[in-house]
C-alpha cells in the first residue's frame, strides 16, 4: 500500500473530479464553494433550528429523549453506532420537518428540453426555472399542518399520501445535493449526542419568530437556547 493512500477530504475528491473533468480555475472554485455551503452552512442553520423547534414544543423533545434512552439506555457513555441511528425514527421525523420548513427557499435550473406543464403552457429549452421549495413545502394540498412544525408530518402513512417530489430538501435526480447522506448523518449525530445529555429551553414563541431571507430562511432574532444538564 502506498503511504498516502488512506480516507481523503470530500474536498480533495470534488478536486480530482475536477482535474479529470478539465474545469476551469473559476468552476473549480465553484465546485469547492458550493461544497462549503451546502456541506457546513445548511447543517449548522438546519441543527440550530432544530434545537430551537425542540426548547419550543417540549413534548417533541420529550419524545426523542425518550426514544434515545428506549435504543441507548441511560447510559451517556454508550456508543452511538450506526445500527443506532438507523432505529433513531423519530430523531428523523424532527430533522425532516425541520428542513420542510428551513430548507433552502428555491434552486434555479436551465432546461435542457422543453417542458410542458400544462395544456396551455410549455417552458422552452434554454430557459431558467426556479423552483420555489418554500411554496412547495407549506402547500396545505400536501401538508396537514402546513405552518406549523408537525413531526409527524413524515409518519409512514402520512408520507405515502403525497405524490413523489412534493418534500426536496435536497433537490430531486441527478443534480440533487452530493452530500445528502453525510449532513443527515452528521445532524442525526449531534442532536442525539446532545439530547441524551442536555435539556433545551427557551423564551422565544413560534409564532413570533421573524425570518430573513438569504439562501435559508434564518431566524432574524438568531437561535436563542438554554441549555440545562440532565440529572
Amino acid at each position: 500500500m502506498d503511504e498516502n493512500d488512506g480516507i481523503e477530504f470530500y474536498s480533495d475528491f470534488l478536486l480530482k473530479k475536477a482535474e479529470e473533468n478539465k474545469l476551469t480555475q473559476d468552476e473549480r472554485g465553484r465546485l469547492v464553494t458550493d461544497f462549503v455551503i451546502a456541506g457546513f452552512d445548511s447543517s449548522a442553520v438546519i441543527t440550530s433550528y432544530a434545537f430551537l423547534m425542540l426548547a419550543m414544543f417540549p413534548e417533541y423533545q420529550e419524545a426523542l429523549y425518550q426514544e434515545q434512552v428506549d435504543i441507548l439506555g441511560e447510559n451517556l457513555d454508550e456508543s452511538l453506532k450506526w445500527e443506532h441511528l438507523s432505529q433513531m425514527t423519530y430523531l428523523s421525523r424532527v430533522i425532516k420537518e425541520v428542513m420542510r420548513l428551513y430548507c433552502p427557499l428555491a434552486i434555479l435550473r436551465q432546461l435542457s428540453k422543453n417542458v410542458k406543464l400544462d395544456e396551455e403552457y410549455t417552458l422552452p429549452k434554454g430557459s431558467t426555472a426556479y423552483l420555489m421549495f418554500y411554496s412547495l413545502h407549506r402547500d396545505p394540498k400536501y401538508w396537514s399542518h402546513p405552518q406549523e412544525f408537525y413531526p409527524d408530518h413524515f409518519l409512514p402513512e402520512e408520507v405515502a399520501k403525497r405524490p413523489k417530489g412534493t418534500y426536496l430538501p435536497f433537490s430531486w435526480g441527478p443534480r440533487s445535493c452530493p452530500g445528502a447522506q453525510l449532513a443527515t448523518i452528521t445532524m442525526k449525530t449531534l442532536i442525539s449526542v446532545a439530547i441524551r445529555k442536555y435539556k433545551f429551553e427557551t423564551d422565544m414563541k413560534y409564532e413570533n419568530l421573524e425570518h430573513k431571507y438569504s439562501l435559508f430562511l434564518e431566524s432574524n432574532q438568531g437561535y436563542i437556547v438554554q441549555i440545562k444538564e440532565r440529572t
